[in-house]
């Protein structure tokens, strides 16, 4: 409960808990009168805090975080989407003559159209799977990571 650092005692940290959630309050109190009685009554110097008020912080970090995450994963999107938009765009403007060739011996709007979504997926898919082929390595990684690793790690 206590060190001591060059002559100096501080408390740096204390944990308990209660067997049960229903006596937590009933722990929180006893815990706070006892360390109030070892303090002089000081409530200033010291701060008890329950799991549950970490967890709630913690959730709302959580979804920020999703929110966050969501934001740029739909920005992603967003810019993904122009540049296969570009590309196709690049390809229908080189391939003029060809669209004029299919359309004069009776291709129909619909058929041309449908060629170019083709490719658009084609290339869309593409990516994806680039996306899931290096994206294999990092989440195989944090897959195999141990929880005591991954609380103990300070960045």
């Amino acid at each position: 409960m206590t060190r001591i650092a060059d002559n100096v005692l501080d408390v740096t940290q204390f944990y308990a808990y209660a067997s049960r959630e229903d006596t937590l309050d009933y722990a929180k109190e006893a815990l706070t009168q006892e360390i109030l009685e070892r303090f002089e009554k000081d409530e200033d110097a010291f701060t008890v805090t329950d799991q549950s008020q970490i967890m709630d912080t913690m959730e709302s970090v959580t979804n920020t975080m999703s929110l966050m995450i969501g934001g740029i994963a739909a920005i992603s999107l967003l810019v993904g989407g122009i540049g296969i938009m570009n590309i196709m765009l690049v390809s229908v403007t080189e391939r003029t003559k060809e669209i004029g060739i299919r359309k004069a011996i009776g291709a129909s709007r619909g058929t041309i159209m449908l060629q170019f979504l083709i490719e658009a997926l084609l290339v869309s898919m593409m990516g994806c799977m680039i996306g899931i082929v290096f994206g294999l390595y990092p989440v195989n990684k944090a897959a195999r990571k141990k929880p005591i690793n991954a609380l103990r790690y300070s960045g």
